[in-house]
């Protein structure tokens, strides 16, 4: 990827009634701290503190959110941060665009969100993408929804990927089949044919991309891919996670098979992750990269030279990704030309200055 003059950082937010089940999610200690970390995120990401100074979000485990690994370096990258509002329970208490006021609903309902709301929420996302790639030659895409992996590997099941096994998420060992059952439950009360862990989802006919995540999927989804088709005709475009954004890749890919007007352009379009996600040996983050056809990379930062407890974690697989942090750590890397070790220094420090009683 060439270095760019200018970047522009945009949190995509969002909710799913997906995350209030046990075990499904890690970025919140129980389902109400999950349904308040998009809030928090966006609001330690741009200000360095919660609105009231509350704690920023840690796992179950008391693992510190990744917002300190992103708002580090995209200081270091000195890049604009832009908060967008998907559809979150709590929206942040800051400066965002609002794109929708809608959550999920738990995807086991088979019925997530109307078809109506993913399409507004796409065409919104062209048109945010469009100006966002006007202001900057690289434009990241982060997200901060928690459960997103799940309706992540809903939507690819139904698009047809062999996704059961491949798709990382927060805990340190991926819980597929918590999640897979959830997602059969789904298929059932959405009245479609169930999928099989043997072989390959076969599509209905007329189940397209956006009755899919109408049925399974979250607010982030429609809006992001959206954003990244708009934005990647004008511009450089990261897609900043792992599991979740090879999903907006996957959607592109599969709209863009439908239509000329779907089409974007895939020599602009990357996803960057973090090692946690992209080596999880739980998952298969690279195979689905390949079986999808998006780019993959990771910056290799080794967390256990950090001198705080609750990011050397990070190595052990607690959380692993989110709020663009791979992207963010390999592209202050990249572009500002720094070695790895200095940018951990970084990320100490903002570490310290985020959790006020660090360990």
């Amino acid at each position: 990827m060439r270095k760019a003059e200018t970047t522009g950082f945009h949190l995509l937010v969002g909710n799913t009634e997906t995350s209030d089940i046990e075990g499904i999610s890690a970025a919140g200690a129980n389902a109400e701290a999950r349904r308040l970390t998009p809030r928090y995120d966006a609001e330690a990401l741009v200000m360095g503190t919660t609105k009231e100074g509350l704690p920023i979000p840690v796992s179950p485990a008391g693992i510190v959110s990744p917002v300190v690994l992103s708002r580090a370096s995209l200081q270091v990258l000195e890049s604009s941060i832009d908060v967008v509002d998907c559809g979150s329970f709590y929206p942040p208490r800051i400066d965002n665009f609002k794109a929708g006021s809608q959550p999920a609903r738990c995807l086991s309902t088979g019925d997530s969100l109307p078809e109506s709301t993913v399409r507004e929420l796409f065409e919104k996302g062209k048109e945010y993408g469009e100006k966002a790639a006007d202001k900057s030659d690289l434009v990241i895409i982060g997200e901060c929804v928690p459960g997103g992996t799940t309706t992540a590997m809903a939507v690819l099941t139904a698009l047809g990927y062999d996704a059961r096994d491949s798709v990382s998420n927060s805990v340190p060992v991926s819980n597929h089949r918590l999640r897979w059952r959830m997602i059969r439950r789904g298929f059932k009360s959405a009245g479609l044919p169930m999928p099989s862990v043997k072989k390959s989802y076969e599509r209905p006919a007329g189940l397209g991309a956006f009755e899919i995540m109408a049925h399974f999927g979250d607010p982030m989804q429609p809006f992001a891919a959206g954003m990244a088709l708009a934005a990647s005709r004008k511009a450089m475009v990261v897609l900043g996670g792992g599991s979740q954004m090879l999903t907006v890749f996957a959607l592109l890919e599969d709209l863009a098979a439908t239509s000329p007007e779907f089409e974007f352009d895939r020599d602009n379009l990357a996803v960057i992750t973090t090692k946690w996600v992209a080596l999880d040996p739980s998952a298969n983050t690279r195979k689905l990269a390949e079986e999808i056809g998006a780019p993959l990379a990771c910056p290799m930062l080794n967390m256990l030279g950090s001198c705080h407890e609750g990011l050397q974690a990070y190595e052990q697989g607690h959380v692993k990704e989110g709020v663009g942090a791979g992207a963010s750590m390999a592209l202050a890397s990249h572009i500002m030309d720094i070695p790895l070790d200095t940018l951990l220094a970084s990320i100490d420090l903002c570490y310290k200055e985020l959790v006020p009683f660090p360990h």
